[in-house]
């Protein structure tokens, strides 16, 4: 209608991951039979996205993006706590993200 007009979309909000979403208690039951130390193996079976991709997380550059872990001899180990913590603020991030840019997102 009009050239310049704004063009009005909805408002997303970040949703905030409380202890009864239905993510956390995911993420619980996937690492409750897991060990303390995990290694990238066993993060490959809790998470479904293939070792390679494993190693790549563990090696990102940016520190914000990159799961946490240490590599001891030649293989990597991954505590629970950390991995728990990660994926929950990586949702988080994820819905923060679509809210900032609700254009790109494809639901």
């Amino acid at each position: 209608m009009y050239p310049n007009a704004p063009i009005h979309r909805p408002i997303y909000y970040a949703r905030t991951v409380t202890e009864n979403d239905p993510y956390v208690r995911w993420v619980d039951e996937r690492l409750a039979t897991c060990p303390e130390l995990m290694t990238i193996r066993d993060v490959d079976k809790v998470l479904g996205i293939g070792e390679r991709q494993v190693g790549r997380l563990l090696r990102l550059a940016d520190p914000a993006k990159r799961l946490p872990g240490a590599k001891f001899g030649g293989s990597w180990r991954i505590a629970k706590p950390e991995l728990r913590q990660y994926l929950l603020k990586s949702h988080n991030g994820s819905t923060a993200a679509r809210a900032a840019h609700p254009e790109k997102d494809k639901r």
